[in-house]
């Protein structure tokens, strides 16, 4: 068996997920523990329930044992050195965002792969359907893929992540997001760094293998599968924890250089429906009537104190043809 080490904060549903996840697509692959922190008591409460549920599955099915450890240790490496089984060859890190949806290969596959070739990490997320760098950024949003490597035994590719763009996902063999390793390994890496938090796992320990901490032990070759079985979903991404502050000033519409209307500034989010509407079928004056191709601009004279974000306007426009009705 693998250890299956996960990290999970706050998110006993999403983690409830991986494990049913793991339980469909493998059969006796890993040796599971959870290692869980609650930011209050109502978070708490869902990691007792999950916990009572996975304990009758695992009385039902002796092949899927979940072990719970909640994290006790500033330093994370702590926490995982304290649980690590140094009996079991292969170590596998998973977070709580992670979902299994295909099945990996058997553990004789896997094994083999880490002693026919000097491989730091296998990657259950990569694969050449991975496309994708950063959803998030225009300039960042297709990822550094491998051009030069090898495909072994019909299953794995094979590549030199040190050939890539650092910081990038075919360039990064330290993850918390399905990346198998050797025991040793993971045992001398966590030994020699200090991790503050889940997040910070993948960050804290790549800083250390470019600036060299770890010498010249660490392979510079990565594998992942031809295609991958895992998928990630950061559910942080998807709303700003911060709220915008919009100033002490107002936001105006213009046409051109002239004002046509003008939203105030409350500190509350902006009804669009409401707040920013103008309606030019009775024009002040000429310059009011939007001409074709005109440009309609938004200017800000707000002053934010704090906090960042994005403002995104929606324009609907009727073109007026002569001799018919909007």
């Amino acid at each position: 068996m693998i250890n299956a080490i996960i990290f999970s904060k706050d998110k006993a549903c999403q983690l409830e997920l991986l494990l049913r996840s793991i339980r469909r697509n493998t059969s006796n692959l890993f040796d599971i523990k959870v290692i869980y922190e609650a930011s209050n008591g109502v978070f708490n409460q869902g990691y007792e329930k999950l916990k009572e549920e996975t304990f009758y599955h695992t009385k039902r099915d002796v092949n899927f044992p979940v072990r719970w450890h909640e994290r006790t240790e500033d330093n994370i490496s702590l926490d995982i050195l304290n649980i690590l089984n140094e009996d079991r060859d292969l170590t596998c890190f998973l977070s709580d965002e992670d979902i299994l949806f295909s099945s990996p290969p058997s553990y004789r596959e896997i094994l083999n792969l880490f002693r026919e070739k000097p491989v730091t990490s296998l990657s259950l997320r990569l694969g050449n359907n991975t496309i994708i760098q950063n959803p998030y950024s225009a300039k960042d949003y297709f990822i550094d893929k491998p051009r030069t490597g090898e495909f072994l035994f019909d299953k794995f590719l094979f590549w030199n992540a040190s050939d890539l763009k650092p910081f990038t996902n075919f360039a990064i063999p330290f993850s918390s997001h399905g990346h198998i390793h050797t025991t040793k390994l993971v045992k001398f890496v966590l030994e020699q760094t200090k991790i503050s938090s889940f997040e910070d796992f993948e960050k804290s320990l790549q800083d250390n293998l470019y600036i060299g901490a770890f010498g010249s032990l660490i392979p510079p070759y990565m594998a992942c599968l031809e295609y991958n079985v895992l998928i990630t979903n950061i559910a942080e991404k998807i709303s700003d924890p911060k709220p915008f502050d919009y100033g002490t000033g107002a936001l105006p519409i213009k046409i051109g250089s002239e004002i046509i209307a003008q939203v105030s500034n409350s500190n509350t989010a902006i009804n669009s429906a409401t707040d920013a509407v103008f309606k030019p079928e009775v024009p002040n004056s000429t310059t009011e009537v939007i001409a074709t191709n005109t440009a309609l601009t938004l200017g800000a004279v707000a002053n934010p104190t704090q906090g960042t974000g994005v403002l995104y306007a929606n324009v609907f426009y009727r073109v007026l043809t002569v001799g018919k009705d909007f």
